[in-house]
């Protein structure tokens, strides 16, 4: 579907009219586009500047991946989640959210590699913190002790990909080592991988990506930093997959 039927359709859905979207678009960028130049984009006659996405996303109460789906779109997208900024809060969290609902998390200076190398020395708290939607996250999501961290690399995708994000329940103390995906210390590196842990206390690491072999890390040579509880995906940024 084209951008101007999608958007249709959701005004359609939540029963908005197109009167009242324009009132909204103008009211979020703070200016007063003529009526008759936003009616011309939804009726599909001109193109959607990229200018009037975020606005117009905003306007309707959507991620703008689920309104725009052009790879000018997901470029835009990509620039914007590579630093946590206020334009990204504003992706990640509807114009309509309940503050109530809203968690703060802290974002690691760091990068996690997945196929491409984060470095541990790095993993330090960064001075932002994004705002994310408490709907997006697990029913038993703890706040307390929860980290985010940008992706490098694709041995663990479609899972996780470059430039997404992975919300991190941080260990603190002893845990049980059940196998799942985790933030693990190998080495000086930083990485994500799905762990299975071994009777011999090494550990296999393994990558979703088949052209990445397992890594079996030895007694000592790992650590685990914290499990992933959820993730943010750069097509679908309010939608966990």
């Amino acid at each position: 579907m084209e951008a101007y039927e999608i958007i249709n359709s959701i005004l359609d859905e939540k029963q908005i009219n197109k009167r009242e979207l324009i009132n909204k678009i103008n009211s979020i960028i703070g200016d007063n586009i003529p009526e008759q130049t936003i009616y011309s984009y939804l009726n599909g006659k001109r193109k959607i500047p990229l200018e009037l996405r975020i606005p117009i996303a905003k306007a309707l109460g959507e991620p703008l991946s689920a309104v725009f789906q052009d790879k000018a779109t997901i470029d835009l997208l990509k620039e914007y989640i590579k630093t946590p900024t206020n334009e990204l809060k504003t992706l990640i969290i509807s114009e309509y959210a309940n503050f109530d609902d809203v968690v703060s998390l802290p974002v690691f200076e760091a990068v996690a590699g997945c196929g491409a190398e984060g470095y541990l020395e790095q993993l330090t708290y960064s001075e932002n913190k994004v705002e994310i939607d408490k709907k997006i996250l697990p029913e038993n999501f703890k706040a307390k002790d929860t980290a985010i961290i940008r992706i490098v690399g694709d041995s663990m995708s479609p899972y996780l990909e470059e430039n997404d994000w992975a919300i991190i329940q941080l260990r603190k103390g002893n845990i049980v080592l059940a196998d799942s995906v985790y933030l693990i210390a190998h080495g000086q590196n930083v990485q994500i991988k799905s762990c299975q842990f071994q009777a011999d206390g090494s550990c296999k690491l393994l990558s979703i990506n088949t052209i990445y072999p397992p890594i079996i890390a030895e007694t000592g040579d790992w650590d685990i930093i914290g499990k992933v509880v959820a993730r943010l995906k750069v097509g679908s940024l309010f939608q966990v997959r």
